[in-house]
This record gives structure tokens, C-alpha cells and sequence, in this order.
């Protein structure tokens, strides 16, 4: 019963994503801005880019509504281990003022685990995804 339990609890350990995106971009005056996003691990992961107002009054970070008229280049990708991507933003500055932070949302997944054997078959995890949300400032 304990070796059942056992390799029960190592099936279900949690596969989390890891990565670094730069942690303060500033949003040119032109509203184009780049953002560096690295897999420094050693599992490959698919990154997902988002943007954000920023709805902080007073704690902990809030997010505010999605911002518009906004061209993320490329908003979806995947990094093998030790890969960088850059990141282009274009933002209409219509909807945003000069000084406004706005939020960078990075969500990372991890690769689906595979069967020790390599073949196919389902295998039973927990994922868990990981979202790094960075500052925008409008310049």
C-alpha cells in the first residue's frame, strides 16, 4: 500500500513553469516598446503575452482592463531550454496617457510531461502555469 501511495505521489508532484521577462519596459513616446523574455531551465515552455491597464489604487497589484488598439509581436511562442525571445509591443496612444503604467501579463507553461518510455499514453500530472506580470511606463 505504501509503494502505491508512493508512486501515486510522485505522479502528481507539480510541473511548474519557470522564465525571466524584463522586469520594467518604457513605452516610447512613437508607443512602441521591446521586452526580453529568457528560459533559463532546462524544459521547454509556451509563453503567452498579455497587456494590461494597471488598476492599483492601493496594495497588492491589480489588473485593469485589456488595453486596445495593441499589436504583440509575437503574443504566443514557444522557448526551448536556454532560449530568449524579444517581444515587440505597439500601442495605439489613444487609449493611454503619458506617465500611465501599464502591466505586462507573461504567462508560462510548461511542455506536457511525457511517458518515461517515450511513448504516447496519457500520463496523469499537475501543471502548473506561472504569470510574471512587469511594468510599462508611458513615456
Amino acid at each position: 500500500m505504501k509503494a502505491i501511495l508512493a508512486v501515486a505521489c510522485a505522479l502528481l508532484l507539480p510541473v511548474a513553469a519557470a522564465g525571466q521577462v524584463t522586469a520594467s519596459t518604457v513605452l516610447s513616446a512613437d508607443g512602441l516598446a521591446a521586452v526580453r523574455v529568457g528560459n533559463p531551465t532546462s524544459d521547454i515552455i509556451a509563453v503567452t503575452v498579455e497587456l494590461f491597464h494597471d488598476g492599483t489604487t492601493d496594495g497588492p497589484v491589480t489588473l485593469g482592463n485589456p488595453v486596445q488598439g495593441l499589436l504583440i509581436s509575437p503574443a504566443q511562442f514557444v522557448l526551448g531550454p536556454g532560449e530568449l525571445q524579444v517581444v515587440r509591443l505597439r500601442v495605439g496612444l489613444d487609449g493611454v496617457r503619458s506617465g500611465e503604467t501599464l502591466r505586462l501579463v507573461t504567462t508560462l507553461t510548461p511542455a506536457p510531461a511525457l511517458k518515461e518510455d517515450g511513448g504516447g499514453g496519457i500520463v496523469l500530472g499537475l501543471v502548473l502555469q506561472r504569470r510574471l506580470i512587469t511594468k510599462l511606463v508611458v513615456q
